[in-house]
């Protein structure tokens, strides 16, 4: 498995989470906690590991620093909107729109960097290296 598709397949949970959330009532108070506890865990660590290491690699290989930090601004972003649903209760009308604004960053920055930025990162980064890097992270 290279690296592409590790996070690719990380992108893809996140992305069932997320349908999975939005699918909730208001009435599954529950559920919807334990489903943005592992979103929450799930994009948390998945964006940490991609700043310390995909990332971090290219930069160091000289990958396009504006479209790099343009991504690292889209995960604080992320992180941010994070923070802001966990201020709500689950059983507000907020907390839903708050959820619904953290899928669109998310699905928007997944789009980017499976379109975009994995396709630049090729040439930069050599797929072995750098899933050796991520599984010891």
């Amino acid at each position: 498995m290279t690296i592409y598709e590790l996070l690719q397949a990380d992108h893809q949970t996140i992305r069932e989470l997320l349908a999975h959330l939005s699918e909730t009532s208001s009435d599954q108070t529950m559920l919807r906690r334990t489903l943005f506890a592992r979103v929450r865990h799930e994009l948390l660590r998945h964006a940490q590991t991609e700043l310390d290491v995909f990332y971090a690699a290219l930069l160091e290989q000289g990958a396009d620093k504006e479209l790099v930090f343009d991504a690292i601004e889209d995960h604080a972003a992320v992180t941010f909107m994070i923070g802001e649903v966990e201020t709500l209760s689950v059983h507000e009308k907020g907390w839903f729109e708050a959820l619904m604004d953290l899928s669109r960053a998310v699905q928007r920055h997944v789009r980017v960097e499976e379109d975009v930025i994995f396709q630049k990162a090729r040439k930069y980064l050599p797929d072995v290296e750098l899933l050796q890097s991520m599984l010891e992270h």
